[in-house]
């Protein structure tokens, strides 16, 4: 029997953290025979992985170690495997003297001394960053043959590799284009045909995941979210909203982690946003990006056109990123007069570019993967008012309005009925004018109370006594996973309700109409012509009534002068 090598210990080395058989003494792991079980955990929404097992050393299994080492030269580019290892800059100097794969076992191999006195550590030591990097050289360094293969469906399902001959074995993860996995870590293990246990891991691929949201001004589902902290609660910050042409549209993204971070030494980071063209972008200086509540260390925010990338080139460096982690980036942007009226709304979409692979070690470019894209939409709304003849239904030119919104602020629209802002005072604000169609419009409102006062009437027609109040009102939906974006079921209904009457329903898709006529609301304000009379107790019959005193106090007078004058005679 010969004596068992160490190189039975490199072989602890499974960098799944969820092996199950690593020994507690860590001084020889028990081989595995034929099938090696990769599961994935229950509730895991990754999309399917594909396992393969390369065989790197061909050899026999005696009394639990490898024996008569040699390379398997149909799976590994050995010669190109050896210079890598020899000319690279954190293993070059373990493996600077060797020309065999028996001499790269034995480096394998290598021990140091201990902390304490007489005791020694492995170099490679099981789950460490040098074994992990040796694995990845290798990974590097295949050819196209494969040993055995099998996939892991989602949410439980697993993947059973079928091992026929000993050896000294790396198992990846091979999903390489997964747009929303990361690749598992690698596995390397000693695989003994003849032996009657098994290799069972836990599938331990793990990705982060990417939130945006937008801040409604009005009453709305708080958005709710757990860090590192614990529970946070986003007030009025949800997935619609709806705003005026001008104001200023704060957004908020949220970015969690793998479950596996702590698997990574760095990890690439990336917040990928895209505002709708409807909206101005941002200044650089006016994003904020913060870890767990706390100014960011390491971000950089670049903007061109209406894409905002945030991006870490290690997020690691700086930061104290735990599982729980969850990055924050906000930021507002001014929704601009080419917004789009009712639906379709304005989209605004981000994704998270992120580190799939955990032996990155933290130079040049990493191998990344993507997260589907999260949406928000925001809505604004037109409002059209004509101007008519209470009996003839004639349209009327040149009636002039003030309009003023719930906060008592007055609106300033520019020569085509687009909102520009809004004002403290009327005087500053915008007069709107009937054209000859009857017709005025104001493009780009928020949902809400307006209340629209008559200035100045048509000529021949009497001015409006009270002003007219407007509720417009949009009826929004939160809170939903839209597997494809639809924008019919985030705004249901739109109305406008006048002074206290019934609602009027938005003016809808007529034949030629574009569907984004929904998002106009419509009223008629009528008026009456005729000129206004004196009534009554006015001041025509107070004028009558001392015109007559006065003329009966005269002739009082007259008739007592006459009357004076006939007795003195």
């Amino acid at each position: 029997m010969k004596k068992t090598r160490r190189f039975a210990s490199l072989a602890t080395a499974a960098i799944l953290a969820a092996c199950a058989v690593v020994p507690a003494t860590m001084s020889a792991l028990p081989v595995i025979a034929q099938t090696v079980t990769i599961t994935q955990a229950t509730g895991n929404a990754e999309a399917d992985h594909t396992y393969s097992a390369y065989q790197i050393f061909k050899g026999t299994v005696v009394d639990g170690a490898l024996t008569g080492i040699d390379w398997n030269k149909d799976i590994v580019n050995d010669g190109a495997l050896l210079t890598a290892l020899k000319g690279d800059t954190q293993l070059g100097k373990y493996f600077a003297n060797c020309t065999s794969a028996a001499e790269v076992a034995a480096a394998l191999n290598a021990k140091v001394a201990g902390t304490e006195e007489g005791t020694e550590t492995s170099v490679f030591a099981n789950n460490g960053a040098l074994t992990q990097h040796f694995a990845e050289l290798v990974k590097a360094n295949l050819k196209d043959n494969v040993t055995a293969s099998a996939t892991s469906a989602k949410n439980g399902t697993s993947a059973e590799l079928s091992i026929t001959a000993d050896g000294y074995y790396l198992i990846v993860d091979d999903t390489a284009n997964l747009q929303t996995g990361a690749y598992s870590r690698y596995i390397l293990t000693t695989v003994d045909a003849d032996s009657d246990t098994t290799l069972s891991i836990a599938q331990k691929a793990s990705s982060p995941t990417v939130v945006k949201k937008v801040k409604e001004n009005t009453d709305v589902d708080d958005y709710t979210y757990t860090d590192a902290r614990g529970s946070q609660t986003d007030k009025d910050y949800n997935d619609v909203a709806d705003y005026n042409i001008g104001d200023a549209v704060p957004f908020k993204l949220y970015g969690t982690m793998p479950s596996t971070i702590g698997d990574y030494e760095h990890y690439r980071y990336i917040f990928h946003d895209t505002l709708g063209t409807q909206f101005t972008a941002p200044a650089v200086g006016d994003v904020t990006v913060k870890v767990d509540g706390k100014n960011a260390v390491g971000a950089t925010v670049a903007i061109a056109g209406n894409e905002i990338t945030v991006t870490f080139a290690d997020i690691k460096d700086g930061n104290t990123i735990t599982a729980s982690s969850v990055v924050t980036v906000e930021y507002s942007a001014v929704l601009n007069k080419t917004a789009q009226i009712g639906l379709s709304g304005q989209e605004n979409a981000v994704k998270l570019e992120y580190s799939n692979d955990s032996y990155w070690d933290g130079s040049g470019t990493p191998t990344t993967s993507k997260t589907p894209e999260d949406k928000v939409i925001v809505f604004t709304y037109e409002l059209d008012v004509t101007k008519q003849d209470s009996v003839t239904d004639k349209k009327l030119k040149d009636a002039e309005f003030n309009l003023k919104n719930a906060a008592d602020k007055y609106a300033k629209v520019d020569e085509n009925g687009y909102v520009t802002g809004w004002v403290d005072s009327e005087e500053a604000g915008s007069t709107l004018k009937s054209d000859e169609n009857g017709l005025f419009k104001v493009i780009g409102l928020d949902d809400g109370t307006y209340t629209l006062t008559e200035t100045k009437a048509p000529t021949g027609y009497n001015l409006l006594n009270a002003p007219v109040t407007l509720k417009l009102d949009a009826t929004t939906a939160n809170g939903q996973n839209w597997d494809v974006f639809d924008a019919t079921k985030a705004l249901t209904d739109l109305t406008l309700t006048v002074d206290t009457g019934a609602a009027q329903p938005a003016k809808t898709p007529g034949e030629g109409d574009s569907f984004g006529k929904y998002g106009v609301v419509e009223t008629t304000v009528l008026n009456t012509s005729g000129s206004s009379l004196p009534s009554t107790g006015g001041i025509g019959t107070t004028i009558f009534y001392v015109a007559g005193g006065v003329l009966v106090v005269g002739a009082g007078v007259l008739l007592i002068t006459k009357k004076r004058a006939k007795d003195a005679q």
